[in-house]
C-alpha cells in the first residue's frame, strides 16, 4: 500500500513512496507509527471511517473522522468517494450517531463493513465493535437502499459486522427500518444486530439473491413489520434470530426461500409468517417457541419443513392455536418436534391443516 508523506520520490510522485521506502527511511515499523496529518496510507477503493469515541491509533489512521454528532454525513461521504465500481467503506470501533439515512442508491460493489463485535452486548455501555446508533427525532431508516424506480444498477452489495440501536423511544413518527432494500440483485449481511427500531429491523422487498448470516433482529416494532420482512425471491437466511417482534419472519407471494438454523421467539403474532401464495420455501432445523399465535403459519405450495423445534406457542389466551397452521399443497412436514411443555397448555394443535391445505405429507 502506499503512503503519502513528507519524503519520497521527486516530481509528480513527491510525497508518495511505498512501504519499503518508508522503512528504508529510518521510520519505525508500520505496527508502532502513529500516522498523523499527510502521513495517511494512500487508499482509492477503501475509506476508513473513525468514530468519536475511536481509539486514537484508529482515528489517526482513518480517511474521515466523526464527532458524534450527524456521523452521517462523514459516512454518506466516504461512500461518495468510492469508484464507481464499488469499494470498502470500513466503520472503526465506536459508536456513530446519525440523523438521517445512510443511502446506498446508485452505488453497486459497495461493502460497509464495522470492525467484529467481540464482546459487544445489547444494554452494556462498554463494548468492542462498531455501532450506529439513530439520533432521537431523525424519523428514518438507518441504512437503505431503495431502487423501486428501476433506473440504476442494482447489484452486490455486503454489510456485515454492524449493531444498529434504531433508539424507537425517541423517534416520534416516520418510517424507521434498521436496514431497507428494494428492487435489488446479491445483497449479503453478515454478523449484524439490530434493534430498538420503531418498525421492522430487516426489510429486503423485491430483492433476488440475498443471503443473510449469523444476524439478529430484536425488539423492534411491536405494532407492525417483522423482526426480518423478507419478501424476495431466492433468499438464503441462516443462523439467525428474532425475539420480541411483531412477528419473526414475514415473506408473501414469493419462491425459493431457505431458512435454516432460524430462531423465532416472544413474537407478538406468528413466529414465521410465510403466507400466502408462498412456494418452494425450506424450514430446516428451525426454533419457534413462546410465540403470542402459530409458530408458523404456511401458506402456498411446495414447503419442506424439516428437523423443526415448535414449543409452547399460541400464548394469547384463548387464540387456538397450533404449532404449525398449514393452508398449502404439495407439502412435506417431517422429522419436527411440536410440543406444549406448559403446565398449562396454550398450543391446542401440533399440525392445523386447513383451509387450502393439500396433499400434504405429514410424518
Amino acid at each position: 500500500m502506499p503512503f503519502k508523506g513528507s519524503s519520497g520520490a521527486t516530481g509528480a510522485d513527491a510525497g508518495i513512496y511505498n512501504w519499503w521506502e518508508f522503512a528504508a527511511e529510518g521510520n519505525p515499523s508500520l505496527d508502532t507509527y502513529n500516522f498523523t496529518g499527510a502521513d495517511r496510507p494512500l487508499r482509492t477503493a477503501t475509506k476508513v471511517v473513525a468514530a468519536s469515541d475511536s481509539s486514537q491509533s484508529s482515528i489517526d489512521m482513518s480517511d474521515y473522522q466523526c464527532d458524534g454528532t450527524d456521523d452521517d454525513v462523514q459516512i454518506q461521504q466516504a461512500i461518495d468517494a468510492l469508484p464507481s465500481d464499488g469499494g470498502k467503506v470500513l466503520l472503526m470501533e465506536g459508536t456513530f450517531t446519525i440523523g438521517a439515512t445512510i443511502d446506498l442508491a446508485n452505488k453497486i460493489g459497495v461493502t460497509i463493513e464495522g470492525v467484529a463485535l467481540g464482546e459487544q452486548k445489547i444494554g452494556l455501555s462498554t463494548f468492542h465493535g462498531s455501532r450506529i446508533t439513530l439520533a432521537a427525532a431523525s424519523n428514518c431508516t438507518m441504512i437503505e437502499k431503495d431502487e423501486s424506480a428501476g433506473s440504476a444498477e442494482r447489484a452486490a452489495v455486503i454489510i456485515r459486522n454492524l449493531c444498529l440501536n434504531g433508539n424507537k423511544s425517541n423517534q416520534t413518527g416516520g418510517t424507521c427500518y434498521g436496514i431497507h432494500f428494494n428492487n435489488f440483485k446479491d445483497l449479503r449481511i453478515e454478523n449484524v444486530i439490530i434493534y430498538a427500531c420503531r418498525d421492522s429491523g430487516f426489510r429486503i422487498r423485491d430483492c433476488e439473491d440475498t443471503y443473510l448470516f449469523c444476524c439478529l433482529s430484536i425488539t423492534n416494532s411491536t405494532t407492525a413489520g417483522a423482526g426480518f420482512d423478507v419478501t424476495s425471491a431466492y433468499l438464503a437466511a441462516i443462523n439467525c434470530e428474532s425475539g420480541g417482534n411483531y412477528r419473526g419472519y414475514e415473506a408473501a407471494t414469493t419462491r425459493y426461500q431457505r431458512y435454516i438454523n432460524c430462531i423465532a421467539y416472544n413474537s407478538i403474532r406468528e413466529g414465521f409468517y410465510l403466507t400466502p401464495s408462498m412456494s418452494m420455501t425450506s424450514l430446516i432445523s428451525c426454533l419457534s417457541d413462546d410465540n403470542e399465535l402459530d409458530g408458523m403459519s404456511l401458506g402456498g405450495a411446495d414447503f419442506r419443513v424439516m428437523g423443526c423445534h415448535i414449543w409452547d406457542n399460541g400464548q394469547t389466551a384463548g387464540a387456538s392455536r397450533a404449532g404449525i397452521a398449514l393452508s398449502a399443497t404439495n407439502s412435506s412436514i417431517i422429522g419436527n418436534t411440536i410440543r406444549d411443555t406448559q403446565g398449562t397448555a396454550t398450543q391446542k394443535y401440533g399440525v392445523l391443516e386447513s383451509g387450502s391445505g393439500d396433499n400434504n405429507i405429514i410424518l
